[in-house]
């Protein structure tokens, strides 16, 4: 399904069963409930736009999401044992991505997501196996919220959020370290660095 327009529906925009490449398409203003587009197991999803859909922007299962935008829907994306990355969740007004079991959530920008739900996030975690690593959180009302045991979190860097980072006890995370202010710089030199030289860490700013 390529280069296809969705909007105004009572339900979903766009469903794709198993094994189903969903290619720049947009979905928007629909009455969704399971996702405004929304595809089964070993699918792919990419360049994608999901906007302004009551339920969640984009929802699959066992699949690739690459390079997507969901925004101003009541979830961004909602995946389970899926890949996510290079995507944009901004003020979607629950969650931005929302992870179950065996994700890899990576690379992705969770700008103004939940600020007036109790439960929102950037990005949540709501299962185990998970691998969080390298996204960019701002604004939101908790940056990254881990709400089970046994997932992988690194790299992460957190802005202006309510709160940073939340996570439950046995989970494998970075450092999280508040990153020093630079005095001005003018030349080839300068910079206070990053308060750690850990690889893994995840950084506050």
């Amino acid at each position: 399904i390529a280069n296809v327009q969705s909007s105004n529906n009572g339900g979903s925009g766009i469903v794709a069963g198993a094994l189903s490449l969903v290619s720049k398409c947009i979905s928007r203003e629909n009455t969704n409930a399971s996702g405004a587009i929304s595809v089964g197991s070993r699918s792919s999803v990419t360049e994608c736009i999901a906007v302004a859909n009551s339920g969640p922007g984009i929802t699959a299962s066992l699949a690739t999401v690459l390079g997507c935008t969901a925004q101003f829907n009541g979830m961004g994306f909602n995946l389970a044992g899926s890949i996510i990355r290079n995507c944009t969740a901004q003020d979607n007004t629950d969650i931005g991505i929302r992870a179950f079991d065996n994700c890899v959530v990576a690379e992705n920008l969770c700008a103004g997501n939940g600020l007036n739900s109790a439960s929102g996030a950037g990005i949540a975690i709501d299962s185990a196996g998970n691998r969080i690593e390298a996204n960019t959180l701002t604004n939101n009302k908790r940056g990254l919220s881990a709400n089970s045991p046994g997932n992988l979190i690194v790299r992460n860097s957190a802005q202006n959020n309510s709160t940073n980072y939340v996570a439950v006890a046995n989970n494998k995370v970075g450092p999280i370290v508040s990153a020093p202010n630079s005095s001005a710089i003018s030349g080839s030199t300068g910079g206070s660095g990053l308060g750690t030289t850990d690889p893994w860490a995840n950084l506050s700013y």
